[in-house]
């Protein structure tokens, strides 16, 4: 078995006999089958796996195949490959759609687990402000009554001084 290492569509192109351009257009066509790295603007491919799908569909071709057909029959004998970059270790991961579809579901359901405890969060914030509320208004009303109370008295105590002064 022949180690597995990445090289550029020209080194492919040499490997193949068929010329750079061709192979580049199969990649922008059937990339989903092909493994393929993209680094900026550079395509790189595994070989020897590369080199086995692109001169399959280099035989479909031939055979008179149209791009839709090679399409179908890639997709019938070869599983999707995704390449996960993830950034922050500066990893790559390789899985099939499957299995990215699956750690997408679950990651989905973590998220919605997640949206379910925020939002009982959220409504007990909010009942906790609605409470805060009523009672900041209850304090409120309380204060202005005392005010009112404190006025009446004043203005009572007021028209008695007036009234003993100026006594009919």
């Amino acid at each position: 078995m022949q180690e597995e290492k990445w090289v550029t569509g020209a080194e492919i192109a040499e490997i193949t006999s068929i010329p750079a351009a061709t192979i580049s257009r199969y990649t922008r066509s059937h990339s989903l089958h092909l493994p393929v790295r993209r680094e900026g603007r550079n395509v790189y491919y595994r070989v020897p796996k590369a080199v086995e799908i692109i001169k399959e569909i280099r035989e479909l071709y031939n055979a008179g195949k149209n791009s839709d057909q090679v399409e179908q029959l890639l997709a019938d004998r070869y599983e999707t490959v995704i390449e996960v970059v993830q950034d922050s270790q500066n990893q790559n991961l390789e899985m099939t759609a499957t299995q990215a579809f699956a750690a997408m579901a679950e990651q989905v359901k973590e998220m919605k687990e997640e949206m379910k405890e925020l939002k009982a969060g959220q409504k007990k914030l909010e009942e906790h402000i609605k409470t805060r509320d009523q009672q900041l208004m209850q304090g409120l009303r309380n204060i202005q009554e005392r005010q009112q109370q404190q006025l009446q008295l004043q203005q009572q105590r007021k028209g008695a001084f007036w009234n003993r002064i100026f006594r009919k």
